[in-house]
């Protein structure tokens, strides 16, 4: 992880960088597919195909604020292969790295902005964010009485009706995968942009969000339940945009 490798850069380098005051807001916000009559979220295909979901729940383990590319992070890189052979989860918040795991409800026809929680990285150029998908425990945020018996120990569970076929197909999907993507930072515009933290600019949003109307790219009714299920994560994390805001 970057924190990690700029830490051991900092022990080598004697840096000292550390501004009081500065905040990142972390949030989340999941824009869902099609509303139908009987209150599931319903999500189309290219061949006019589609599932009904009246459940779709994604597990975020952690989140991690991530320095542009400098001498100094290829330095600490280079460090961290030295003296750390072998990765390991991290389970605590540090200055960039936000160990909150929360639940996102994607079966639902809002798109409320929702707050995860704060990090306070020191002074320098973000570019990116690190999202890490991993099975959910009881302690995760947004778990309630619709969500616990399901989402718990699960990184996805999608529970609705597949209409491949013409007619309806009970559907019920569930993955406890881990992996990590690297979503670059956006202005509100869409275009690339850069986090610059300081004693003048302390402040800053990062909301990221989960497009889920194309989930099913890469979807096939004929698959089995694994490879389905690794599809629909698979499309979350590709529609996956960070914006950045002041």
């Amino acid at each position: 992880m970057i924190s990690r490798a700029l830490f051991l850069a900092c022990f080598v380098f004697a840096c000292d960088a550390y501004e009081p005051g500065i905040e990142v807001d972390i949030a989340t916000t999941a824009i869902v597919g099609e509303a139908s009559a009987h209150g599931f979220v319903t999500f189309r295909d290219s061949e006019g195909g589609g599932i009904e979901a009246s459940h779709l729940h994604l597990a975020i383990a952690s989140i991690e604020l991530v320095e542009c590319p400098s001498t100094l992070a290829r330095a600490a890189s280079a460090l961290e292969a030295l003296f750390i052979s072998t990765a390991y989860a991290h389970t605590t918040g540090t200055p960039l790295h936000l160990g909150i795991p929360h639940i996102i409800d994607a079966a639902r026809t809002s798109s409320v902005e929702e707050r995860i929680g704060t990090l306070e990285p020191p002074p320098g150029r973000y570019c990116a964010i690190e999202i890490a998908f991993g099975p959910a425990d009881a302690d995760a945020v947004g778990l309630d009485s619709s969500t616990e018996g399901s989402a718990v120990g699960r990184t996805m569970v999608m529970r609705g009706l597949d209409w491949h076929e013409g007619q309806p197909v009970p559907l019920e999907l569930e993955s406890r995968v881990r992996w990590e993507i690297e979503v670059p930072l956006a202005d509100e515009t869409g275009g690339p942009a850069v986090l610059e933290l300081d004693a003048n600019a302390r402040h800053a949003t990062i909301s990221y969000a989960l497009e889920t109307s194309p989930i099913l790219e890469g979807y096939s009714p004929d698959d089995a339940p694994e490879q389905k299920a690794h599809a629909i994560l698979q499309s979350v994390a590709r529609s996956i945009r960070a914006i950045v805001r002041p």
